[in-house]
């Protein structure tokens, strides 16, 4: 496989993003797997997120870049470069992130004839006290069989990863279309839930993706309006994208522990009545 005969589609949507977008690009560009498409879309940045896409553009043929004229809202400008792609094959890359060398390599070739999508490792850039970002640990996700939406559900903490998975790009887009008339927090879980109705969700070891933490972040700005209320929305939507009659009803009778176990002041209070009792 070449440059010149791309199977796999990356799809960066990006706002603002002239912090971190350099870095991002050149993590994908010094892939060792060089047989893919880059499609950038800027959703109308008010920084300098243009003139770097557009040199980038000018120096690799691989990159497709648009940019909009107005801001299409997050989600749309996700599928938007999901629409663009040409290849069999598709991730979303985030402006932010950086990738280990071999990451595309290993999953085309861990991608399974069962497999809906694959994602490797996952580490965190973390900002230290001198304004550097520092890598830490990696971890292997939890692997999910298709169909597994019970599990899936209660693994609240890591699943929302598998969005910058490497997948196939026909299960991605027909979760895709389900996906846009959600209206609730938390439409990447949805999403992937839709995406297990095709294949299975699998977590390899090896090639790394390390998501960048900082207070740009949407996802940290959206938390912080994720009360009570956004939960409940969250947790109607995600049972009725369920198929099955007995799992919709499982998930019913979880949900109220769920809601209450995803305290944080809750799980605080378990850890000190845990330390208290001399529990490990």
């Amino acid at each position: 496989m070449n440059r010149d005969n791309p199977v796999v589609s990356i799809g960066m949507p990006v706002y603002n993003g002239s912090a971190f977008i350099e870095e991002a690009i050149e993590s994908l560009l010094g892939q060792s797997f060089e047989a893919f498409e880059l499609i950038i879309s800027d959703n109308a940045s008010e920084d300098e997120t243009d003139a770097i896409c557009q040199r980038y553009e000018k120096q690799d043929a691989r990159i497709r870049y648009f940019c909009q004229n107005e801001n299409l809202g997050s989600l749309n400008n996700f599928r938007f470069v999901l629409r663009e792609a040409k290849c069999e094959y598709f991730m979303w890359a985030a402006c932010d992130d950086v990738w280990s060398s071999d990451w595309l390599e290993q999953l085309v070739n861990e991608m399974q004839d069962d497999d809906a999508g694959v994602t490797g490792e996952t580490g965190f850039l973390d900002q230290s006290e001198t304004g550097e970002f520092v890598r830490s640990d990696s971890s292997l996700l939890p692997s999910f069989r298709q169909g597994d939406y019970l599990d899936f559900f209660m693994n609240w903490t890591s699943k929302a990863m598998y969005t910058y998975a490497l997948f196939r790009k026909t299960a991605l887009e027909q979760a895709m279309d389900s996906v846009m008339a959600t209206d609730c927090l938390g439409k990447d879980h949805i999403l992937l839930l839709e995406v297990l109705k095709h294949g299975a969700l699998r977590g390899i070891s090896g090639p790394v993706v390390w998501y960048r933490r900082h207070a740009d972040q949407e996802s940290i700005r959206l938390r912080k309006t994720y009360g009570l209320s956004g939960k409940i929305k969250y947790y109607y939507q995600f049972v009725r994208h369920v198929p099955d009659i007995p799992t919709r009803l499982s998930l019913s009778l979880r949900i109220p522990l769920h809601i209450i176990l995803s305290s944080e002041k809750l799980a605080a209070l378990r850890a000190t009545i845990k330390k208290m009792a001399g529990i490990s």
